[in-house]
């Protein structure tokens, strides 16, 4: 597998922030956010202080996640980086929490198994 570029476009926001490992996941339209910390999720409105980034998908396996990661998850061999669905937010050893068709914020304990992983990273760390 092939490590991915993710340029934080009209679809995909990805902002620098504060909690867990420093990324959080914008979704609405931009209006709000996912950060994990101290494992458990919390969603913010927006506030313009906050910067975007550009991300790298990195290939991993499940078990490289750790708690509070940012990843993205998907059936397919080859990622569609601008599904944001396929974005999520690792919190547990099988579970974790994503945006559902843009607007709902979901948690899920899918079989791991069954999806191909990577590690979403910051270019600029």
């Amino acid at each position: 597998m092939n490590d991915f570029k993710i340029l934080s476009g009209s679809n995909i926001l990805l902002y620098s922030c504060d909690f867990g490992d420093g990324i959080a996941i914008g979704f609405n339209d931009g209006r709000h956010f996912i950060v994990m910390g101290a494992g458990d999720y919390a969603v913010y409105p927006f506030h313009s202080s906050m910067l975007r980034i550009t991300c790298e998908l990195i290939p991993c396996k499940r078990e490289d996640l750790k708690l509070n990661d940012t990843a993205f998850c998907t059936i397919s061999e080859l990622p569609q980086i601008d599904d944001l669905n396929c974005y999520c937010k690792i919190m547990e050893e099988d579970k974790f929490v994503y945006v559902d068709h843009g607007d709902f914020v979901r948690e899920s304990n899918a079989d791991p198994s069954q999806f191909n992983w990577w590690k979403v990273q910051p270019l600029n760390k």
